[in-house]
């Protein structure tokens, strides 16, 4: 709980989409929510488990009948257990997308920041002998 507290504060720090920190941020805060889903789920799931396990062998002494119940029940339980499954691994197949969109986005990044930064290199030294043909032309300062 307090790890997600923070990924939500640092979430909303990041304050740039082209910010690949809060890029990063925002996959972890992703990751930790879909954690969290899955955890709920499956503590619901146990729930249910438990509580249809526990009606089932209370329920009255006519045995099959009661034999039909339970194998119903746990057809219904194997149907919502499958159904948790899938929804899970949508979730990871949506994480596993978003991760690889966002370092997809950080690849593009670093690539455009190199090349500014190449350019950048490139006009200073431009700039610098541009300036030191002005300084040619003047001839030596006066004191």
């Amino acid at each position: 709980q307090a790890y997600l507290r923070h990924c939500k504060q640092l979430s909303v720090m990041a304050c740039d989409e082209n910010d690949t920190d809060g890029a990063v941020v925002k996959a972890e805060l992703l990751q930790a929510e879909l954690e969290e889903e899955n955890q709920r789920l499956l503590g619901l799931l146990v729930t249910t488990l438990e509580s249809r396990g526990v009606r089932s062998a209370g329920s009255s002494g006519n045995v099959p009948l009661s034999l039909e119940q339970s194998e119903e029940q746990r057809l219904l339980l194997s149907k919502q257990l499958i159904d948790v499954q899938l929804e899970n691994t949508g979730l990871k197949e949506d994480l596993e997308t978003t991760s690889y969109e966002l370092a997809s986005q950080v690849l593009k990044l670093e690539s455009k920041l190199k090349h500014l930064t190449m350019e950048n290199k490139r006009l200073l030294v431009m700039v610098g002998q541009q300036t030191g043909e002005h300084l040619g032309v003047l001839g030596p300062s006066k004191p």
